[in-house]
């Protein structure tokens, strides 16, 4: 009989992403008061040199955007933006996610491409590089400088943001996954379980004998 492990580890998930320099403008057509956007960097937590993701999240009230600008500030001496990637609400939306650092510790990120708006979520993922510089237990901030909103007609939506932090933690394993599962497919099986804290991706290994 074939048997599976599972074992968890501290990685980054997609690799580092290629960077994509771009930069879109939003159509300034006034506002409208009848809704507003929230916009919010997220937490990322992750071990000394390692990297972490951190969510950009929006929520609209009244009318939901259909184009993002966000300037995001970070110490460059802790944390280097090595990319960024889509997330749900942006994926559902087919946008485009694109950002260009314009200064050491500075980046604008522009979502944008169609009419379609984006539903309330995780719009894109940040991804940082820890630097040697940046210390276990410390929490590194992540500000909003400034950020905009426009809906499928090009209004500009009036706008409030919130701040983010990147969490350095001690490199110790992330705990075991539990509640694992296995269905045989045709030709495969099916594995499934819940995620394990901090853990960011998965090895699988597979034995002929029990």
């Amino acid at each position: 009989m074939a048997r599976t492990a599972i074992q968890t580890r501290v990685a980054s998930p997609h690799g580092v992403f290629p960077i994509v320099v771009g930069v879109a403008c939003l159509l300034m057509c006034g506002w409208t008061s009848a809704a507003s956007v929230g916009i919010a960097l997220g937490s990322g937590i992750t071990v000394p040199e390692g990297i972490a993701w951190v969510p950009v999240q929006v929520q609209s009230t009244g009318a939901a955007p259909a184009t993002m600008d966000v300037r995001i500030q970070y110490d460059p001496s802790r944390l280097e933006l090595v990319g960024v990637d889509r997330g749900p609400t942006a994926r559902r939306a087919d946008k485009e996610v694109v950002e260009a650092i314009t200064d050491s510790g500075e980046a604008l990120v522009v979502i944008t491409g169609g009419l379609t708006t984006l539903d309330d979520g995780v719009a894109a993922y940040l991804f940082f590089t820890v630097l040697p510089e940046a210390r276990t237990g410390e929490a590194i901030g992540l500000a909003v400088e400034e950020a905009a909103a426009a809906d499928a007609d090009a209004v500009l939506l009036p706008v409030h943001t919130e701040d983010g932090v990147v969490t350095i933690v001690p490199c110790s394993p992330p705990d075991p996954v539990s509640d694992v599962t296995a269905a045989s497919l045709p030709g495969g099986v099916r594995l499934q379980w819940e995620p394990a804290a901090l853990a960011t991706d998965y090895v699988i290994y597979r034995s002929e004998t029990s």
